[in-house]
């Protein structure tokens, strides 16, 4: 299927524990699998800011954003679009949510975003314009959210390692015509390419980005099987 290919479920070896890919591979290993561009959504959650010690949350969301700019260094270098996003997880449950719009400075000006629960999550990010969409609702102990406060559900993860039961996931999206989304989940190199969104026209910004999904303006999903 002809169009710009996007994976938006990219971790990096930089901040999240699983990741075992190093932007400087996995940037060119996507340019080389045919895709225009991708998003870091390294693990946002209280563990990983708890692990990194007694420095300031300025030294924290630094650390924390180092891989995505160092997938963005590379990505600028040899025409590869690399964006910013989180994969959000709260303390008040296991499950994880995909956000679309919130930046660096935003971790910055409003510390421990985790605290939060999804109620107080959702209209924070829809104020700041963004997009939130539940991942892998299905996987393990995770649940479908309460379907008013998301935007959309990722109907199709691509990881090896785990069940997502993505056949629920779509019959959940489907039941409360929510967007869709297709994420390969990458952490190692033999996720990659497994899932993503095929746009069509290519976005180089994540406002455009969002926008290009809140308009549906998408030809389909990359899907493994």
């Amino acid at each position: 299927m002809e169009g710009y290919r996007f994976d938006p479920h990219v971790h990096t070896s930089l901040v999240s524990g699983c990741g075992k890919v190093h932007p400087d591979v996995l940037v060119p290993m996507y340019k080389e699998a045919g895709f225009s561009g991708i998003v870091i959504t390294d693990h946002y959650y209280d563990g990983y800011f708890d692990r990194q010690g007694d420095i300031s949350w300025e030294e924290k969301v630094e650390r924390y954003c180092s891989g995505y700019r160092a997938a963005k260094e590379i990505g600028d270098k040899i025409g590869l679009v690399v964006l910013f996003g989180q994969e959000m997880r709260f303390i008040e449950h296991v499950n994880d949510y995909l956000a679309f719009g919130i930046t660096p400075d935003d971790l910055l000006e409003t510390p421990e975003l985790y605290n939060l629960n999804l109620a107080g999550y959702s209209p924070y990010i829809h104020k700041k314009g963004g997009l939130l969409y539940q991942a892998h609702p299905y996987r393990g102990s995770c649940e479908p959210a309460d379907p008013t406060l998301i935007d959309g559900v990722e109907v199709y993860n691509g990881h090896p390692g785990h069940d997502s039961h993505n056949d629920l996931g779509q019959a959940f999206c489907d039941k409360f015509r929510l967007r869709e989304i297709a994420g390969s989940d990458f952490h190692q190199a033999h996720h990659l390419a497994r899932g993503g969104v095929i746009f069509k026209e290519c976005p180089t910004s994540m406002s455009e980005f969002i926008a290009m999904l809140r308009e549906n303006a998408i030809h389909g999903l990359v899907r493994s099987d």
